[in-house]
């Protein structure tokens, strides 16, 4: 980053430093043509014509008793020609063997032009052509007659009245100006970027240290210490939108974690007992009556098979629903979404369970949809089969003898009643984990603790939402359903 703002420095500054020395450049010149034309201009006016015939060009006079400087050390040079290209004047320091550039023009026009003198300077010239006016005199001062005669027939138009004027100036202390601001916005360009680098790189420094504290943080976060969370009192506050995400982030992994090795440990549980019996049934089996054991240490293998047959079926049962459960919570069932009214399948479920329901004499009431049959919603009818078939049979088995079990559909929501028994408000948030049970339940080897589990693996399937409630001394379980296109929820 810090190379790159330099970079970017460096560019935007040259840039800037180049259209500044290009402006200033351009006024200087401007400023200097401006005064070399008004030099030019000046000594147009200066020569005139004698009554005598002869050109006067009183633009070159020196002051009387003036020594002419010597040629070294004269910056501004004018020559004055005829039409012919003969010299009229000439700046007395010119040495005669040095001619400057004669540009005759229209008149009116100028041209500016840049030459070089043998000794290497460089000079600027402006450069015009004009008809040259007769000097004006007094009546007093017309001394002949030839005189009158002379200005009386002057024509002002005549080829021979035209000349051809060049005045120079040496372009040296422009072109010092020019070099001293180009040095110095180099200079400053090379301080600005060297001071703008170092303040930066301290500012960098300090702004990514708290960002570095962060790096040291998360990389001594190890899988045994999913504790630790990164600190938010001294973060800065555009980073602490992403330090609570990560720190929500490791609380779901943490979270996930522990579910796994809870899993992994219920799983344990519930397989030793029954691999222990299949084991301890084994060793009967294999008990030798011709050891010296008794008779009735010998079971009847008839009922030895018949005891091994539950154990693996209850085995197998396990194996199936964690199968399914993975597979849920993998999304890797083949799910067909399609219009259907849950009615029917509801029904079907409690004529499955309806055995279940009479040996513990419990009674399902079943409230229809109020909007009658035409209640369509959008899921798998297999999948909500399923969850229908886990809350009813939940609900059975953990109802007491003898009570009541309502359920209802109101439109695309499915609702359980049962009596809640020994739950409370606090359990409602394990009731989806695998293998999760009140105490009071373990002694039964009929249920797992993985149907509500399935119930909510299944909902995530078919994009439905499942709530648990406790009120009035009554668990409730609400499965809403989704009513779109069934073509769009399977795009999503």
């Amino acid at each position: 980053m810090l190379r790159s703002v330099t970079i970017v420095l460096i560019i935007v500054y040259g840039l800037g430093s180049l259209g500044v020395y290009l402006l200033v450049k351009r006024f200087l010149n401007h400023q200097f043509e401006d005064r070399l034309l008004h030099e030019l201009l000046e000594a147009v006016e200066e020569a005139e014509v004698e009554p005598d015939g002869t050109v006067s060009f009183d633009f070159l006079e020196l002051p009387e008793g003036a020594i002419a400087p010597a040629f070294e050390d004269v910056t501004e040079f004018v020559q004055l020609w005829n039409h012919q290209g003969e010299t009229l004047h000439r700046s007395v320091s010119l040495p005669e063997s040095i001619d400057l550039p004669r540009m005759p023009t229209a008149d009116g026009k100028i041209k500016f032009h840049k030459l070089a003198l043998p000794d290497g300077r460089r000079l600027r010239a402006a450069s015009t052509s004009f008809q040259v006016a007769v000097e004006i005199l007094d009546e007093e001062d017309l001394v002949t007659a030839e005189e009158q005669a002379f200005i009386a027939a002057f024509d002002p138009d005549a080829p021979e009245n035209r000349a051809h004027l060049t005045v120079t100036e040496s372009d040296a202390a422009l072109r010092k100006t020019l070099t001293v601001l180009a040095l110095a916005q180099l200079f400053v360009g090379l301080l600005i970027t060297l001071v703008t680098t170092l303040v930066m790189s301290r500012l960098v420094a300090r702004t990514c240290r708290p960002i570095d504290n962060l790096a040291a943080v998360t990389a001594a976060i190890r899988p045994s210490e999913l504790g630790v969370r990164l600190p938010t009192d001294n973060a800065p506050e555009e980073l602490l939108p992403l330090v609570s995400r990560f720190n929500e982030l490791l609380d779901q992994v943490e979270r996930a974690l522990h579910r796994e090795r809870r899993f992994a440990t219920d799983i344990s549980h519930e397989l030793r007992n029954p691999v222990a019996e299949l084991r301890s049934v084994a060793e009967v089996a294999m008990i030798d009556p011709g050891d010296g054991a008794d008779d009735d240490d010998a079971e009847n293998p008839q009922v030895i098979y018949a005891e091994m047959a539950t154990i693996s079926k209850r085995l197998g049962s396990i194996i199936d629903v964690l199968t399914d459960l993975h597979r849920a919570q993998a999304k890797a069932f083949s799910v067909d979404l399609q219009k259907c009214t849950p009615e029917p399948i509801f029904i079907q479920s409690i004529e499955s369970l309806k055995k279940a329901s009479v040996a513990r004499e419990i009674t399902i009431d079943f409230s229809p949809p109020s909007g009658g049959a035409d209640e369509f919603v959008t899921t798998d009818p297999n999948l909500l089969r399923s969850i229908i078939d886990n809350l009813l049979g939940n609900a059975i088995a953990h109802s007491p003898v003898g009570s009541t079990v309502e359920c209802s559909i109101d439109k695309n929501r499915i609702v359980v009643r049962n009596p809640a028994v020994s739950l409370e408000a606090a359990d409602l948030e394990h009731l989806s984990e695998p293998f999760w049970r009140k105490d009071a339940a373990r002694s039964d080897q009929s249920h797992f603790g993985l149907g509500l589990s399935l119930v909510d693996a299944y909902a995530n399937l078919l994009g439905a939402e499942v709530s648990f409630d406790i009120r009035d001394g009554k668990f409730k379980v609400s499965v809403v359903l989704p009513t779109g296109d069934p073509d769009e929820a399977k795009n999503l």
